[in-house]
């Protein structure tokens, strides 16, 4: 084995250590969101039942607001328990290598697309932040705060695509010996 391929093959475990771990703090943060979630609809549900009470007025947008939490936060994780929508009908038909090259490129390709989305994503965060813009609400809060987790969510998954792109890199090496790792579970 060169020593290139035992260097790839020490990036690809630290790439999956490391995104084992961001992917299951973002998990984490979107379990906490839901739970938010659940309460705070539960305590409108209360508020509404009881007499001299009323509906909470801020409830319904701080419940999308922790929603755009869950989805972003739960980006990595998603793809790494293979949660994402796959059209695998074409992959399935090719050799293994066309296979994993098609692979490599594809993930190159969402890199690509991820990136420019952080990019644009990190751009309103700061711009919301800077203007002091807030949302046409009672509550009137600043919309940076929903957009706070945008950026972090996709770098979270761009930790991961770059641990699927080495496990894809590897899968090309043909004196590779050592067992990838796979991270797409098929779907059913």
């Amino acid at each position: 084995m060169t020593p290139l391929i035992r260097a790839l093959q020490r990036l690809d475990t630290l790439l999956d250590r490391v995104s084992s771990l961001t992917s299951g703090i973002g998990r984490e943060l979107a379990v906490i969101a839901i739970v938010l979630m659940m309460m705070l609809v539960s305590v409108n549900t209360l508020a509404r039942a009881l007499p001299f009470t009323s509906s909470l007025f801020f409830v319904e947008e701080y419940v999308g607001y922790l929603f755009v939490a869950l989805a972003f936060m739960g980006l990595a994780d998603t793809y790494r328990t293979g949660g994402h929508i796959r059209v695998e009908l074409l992959v399935q038909r090719l050799p293994e290598r066309a296979a994993a090259l098609l692979e490599l490129i594809v993930t190159l390709a969402a890199i690509g697309i991820i990136g420019v989305l952080a990019w644009h994503a990190m751009e309103l965060f700061t711009k919301s932040l800077a203007s002091g813009e807030r949302a046409q609400t009672v509550t009137r809060t600043p919309l940076w705060v929903p957009r706070l987790f945008l950026a972090p969510g996709y770098a979270l998954l761009m930790i991961e695509l770059l641990a699927h792109l080495s496990r894809s890199l590897l899968r090309l090496i043909p004196e590779s010996t050592t067992p990838i790792m796979p991270t797409m579970a098929k779907g059913d």
